[in-house]
């Protein structure tokens, strides 16, 4: 690698944002497999990214501590990780590539996979994340200064969307579920049209934005990184219903876990247990409290205590 390219990799890391976030809902669920004759769980995190909140270093700390404690063999882990290879060895666009970590899910995947846990990172999305990501949070700011903003084009990102739309489209997981990715990749494909991405396909992502003012700028930003969202939930359940491990866990955005957590009792799941809140109404009342509650963050769940967690790991 020359030097030259080495600097520009080295810049975006250092421009894209790294989120900070919790893990503030989870969801225990359990099936009997008829035809293996045995039961099956869905152990399910999800995470709310906040860039502030001081218990994310606590969080993920535990969480590391219960991952290696698991009993290898038994499980399968699956991650949304922006900073890590997905399954598919990508993990960049081209010379730009994202650093999530220091997070809750940033590095995830080599943690994991360095306790000898088999891991599957479900995430696809580092086109979009490394033209739009270095922009989101200072929307004021000239897009063409970024180098990945400036150096990634419309065409990339409609790539991105169509290369995974046609790897759904291969999926053939029965009836219930076949029609249920099905409505929701004819969606994503209705939005992928009007964006019209294709037809400008060599505009790069900094003369998308360039005209817009910066309140339009971030919620334009945030649509676009997120109108496919439903894409990763089929990715998730796939991987879910494809895969005879006894326990499967999945740590991701908690939107994702909850639309799968509906979809998985229609498969037959039964929810066993919930998360818990990690301290009392009262204990919440107290504005200097790391653990349980801050008065900057009291629009935001609580995040809940992941201690009740060991026993299913």
């Amino acid at each position: 690698m020359n030097a030259r390219l080495m600097a520009i990799m080295i810049l975006c890391l250092l421009i894209i944002p790294t989120n900070r976030a919790f893990i503030y809902m989870a969801t225990v669920m359990h099936k009997w497999d008829d035809c293996a004759q045995r039961s099956r769980w869905f152990i399910g995190l999800g995470d709310y990214h906040c860039k502030e909140h001081p218990i994310t270093l606590k969080h993920r700390q535990e969480l590391e501590q219960l991952l290696a404690e698991t009993q290898q063999g038994r499980c399968k882990l699956l991650v949304e990780d922006l900073s890590s290879k997905n399954a598919d060895g990508r993990f960049n666009c081209g010379r730009f590539q994202v650093n999530s970590r220091g997070g809750l899910l940033g590095g995830l995947t080599d943690v994991c996979q360095s306790y000898g846990i088999a891991t599957h990172n479900l995430e696809y999305r580092y086109t979009r994340v490394c033209a739009l990501g270095p922009i989101l949070n200072k929307p004021h700011a000239d897009p063409y200064s970024f180098a990945s903003v400036r150096g990634i084009t419309a065409g990339q990102m409609h790539a991105e969307v169509a290369d995974e739309l046609a790897n759904i489209a291969q999926y053939n997981d029965g009836m219930l579920l076949n029609r249920w990715y099905a409505e929701r990749t004819q969606a994503v494909m209705r939005r992928l049209v009007t964006l019209r991405w294709q037809q400008m396909a060599t505009m790069s992502a900094a003369d998308m934005l360039a005209d817009l003012k910066p309140l339009e700028r971030q919620k334009k930003i945030e649509d676009l990184l997120t109108f496919d969202s439903s894409l990763f939930d089929i990715k998730l359940v796939h991987a879910i219903v494809q895969n005879d491990a006894e326990r499967i866990y999945a740590i991701a955005g908690g939107s994702h876990i909850k639309r799968v957590r509906v979809l998985l009792q229609k498969l037959g799941y039964v929810q066993v247990d919930v998360g818990v809140v990690s301290c009392s109404d009262e204990q919440a009342s107290v504005a200097d409290s790391i653990e349980c509650f801050d008065e900057r963050f009291a629009d935001q769940p609580r995040p809940i205590d992941l201690q009740w967690l060991k026993r299913f790991f």
